[in-house]
């Protein structure tokens, strides 16, 4: 039974003509064989690995690379809003890591850093990203990464963009919540239920645009916007759910306390970074999948 499913996932499935079947059966196999070259690709690009090494990238890298984003956003007149925001869902919502970080980020004056500080935080960011796009690169099967002009430029633009987006994401769903408008469209019986599904799908619109930009931009090659968005909903959904459960089951992580005393936040924050990590690497998976299917039958 085992050779029989182990053989079906490995070569009978991209023996079938799609194109011959009937639509909704045509559909279901596209989407088994998508499924299929996912789950492949995941384990042959080493995903859990490099989101190991992600993890420990990220964790050492934090609070310089914050102190910078935030500097930039400070003077786009959008810290406030963004930064608990931002902080929120790096740490999975838990608040005393997010209080622990805001505390340090806050001792962190760029404007008295002088020039080598202010130059130790760009090349820190410069470092980390040039990371991050060597893993999707691997993903992407792309063998040679931006030059580093292009990474200044690129990099810089990213840090900035991406959560100016977030912000105006956020700031539409602030304006959806907002009293009168909520008091206007529940009058109204189809658009009061259509208004609380839209409330109920904000969050989830907020990190599909996100992981979706990430997708777009991140690879140094050409990559169709659809193909991203599939891998940024799919993956943006995964990570809502993940930060639900991680919020709500946390009494799981309990027994840290007595272990690791002060510092228990740190594995339950280790966790949550690098199921963050995962979960992103596996969208890109998708996204490239759904780019390159045809090509693999």
């Amino acid at each position: 039974m085992s050779n029989r499913i182990r053989r079906f996932f490995g070569t009978d499935i991209w023996l079938v003509e799609i194109d011959k079947l009937p639509r909704l059966k045509g559909f279901l196999y596209k989407q088994l064989q998508l499924a299929t070259y996912v789950w492949q690709e995941f384990w042959r690009d080493n995903s859990l690995l490099r989101a190991s090494g992600l993890t420990y990238t990220t964790l050492l890298t934090l609070v310089p690379l914050l102190a910078l984003m935030f500097a930039l956003l400070k003077g786009l007149g959008v810290q406030r809003a963004l930064e608990p925001f931002i902080l929120e869902r790096l740490t999975g919502g838990s608040h005393p890591v997010t209080e622990y970080i805001m505390e340090y980020v806050s001792r962190i004056h760029v404007g008295s850093l002088g020039t080598l500080g202010i130059t130790f935080l760009f090349v820190t960011m410069i470092l980390v990203l040039t990371n991050i796009e060597m893993a999707f690169n691997q993903i992407w099967e792309v063998d040679r990464g931006r030059p580093w002009l292009r990474k200044c430029s690129d990099y810089l633009g990213l840090v900035v963009i991406l959560p100016v987006a977030m912000f105006v994401a956020v700031s539409l769903t602030t304006f959806v919540k907002s009293h009168l408008v909520t008091q206007q469209l529940l009058s109204i019986d189809f658009l009061g239920r259509l208004y609380v599904y839209v409330l109920k799908l904000a969050p989830f619109f907020v990190m599909w645009l996100a992981f979706s930009f990430v997708y777009l931009f991140m690879p140094n090659t050409r990559v169709n916007p659809i193909s991203a968005s599939a891998g940024g909903i799919i993956g943006g959904t995964l990570w809502q759910f993940s930060q639900w459960a991680y919020i709500h089951y946390q009494f799981g992580f309990q027994t840290y306390g007595a272990i690791y005393g002060a510092l228990s936040q740190l594995p339950v924050l280790l966790i949550w970074v690098f199921v963050s990590w995962v979960i992103l690497l596996l969208g890109a998976e998708i996204a490239f999948a759904h780019q390159n299917l045809a090509k693999f039958r």
